[in-house]
């Protein structure tokens, strides 16, 4: 019952958000998804701040969940990852929980896309 509500909240996710802008991770083929987080993909990350700043103006309180690039942390003694470095400075990952209204999700999605240059 939790995952069939999270999934239609992120299908009205789907829905809303402007994705001629935004860009959502491709999920690996037959695999069953839990829908725990709703990541979306910024062009940039001074895109992704000003959502974020935007939201949380109304207290709303997305979180960077990929970041930084774990191969950039001072303990790991990681090289380069490219893509890793490219994305993780761009994710966010939108509310998404089981108790999310369709109306706080319109408004998130509002607030979003508002906000994209």
């Amino acid at each position: 019952k939790i995952i069939e509500k999270r999934k239609a909240l992120s299908e009205y996710y789907d829905q809303l958000l402007n994705w001629k802008i935004l860009f959502k991770p491709n999920s690996i083929q037959d695999i069953k998804y839990n829908f725990a987080y709703f990541p979306v993909l910024f062009q940039s990350e001074n895109q992704l701040i000003k959502v974020t700043q935007a939201l949380n103006k109304l207290e709303i309180f997305p979180r960077r969940y990929f970041y930084p690039s774990l191969n950039t942390l001072p303990f790991v003694n990681g090289g380069t990852c490219p893509v890793s470095e490219n994305i993780s400075p761009r994710v966010l990952s939108l509310p998404l929980y089981y108790d999310l209204s369709k109306r706080n999700i319109k408004l998130i999605s509002s607030i979003i896309n508002e906000n994209l240059d």
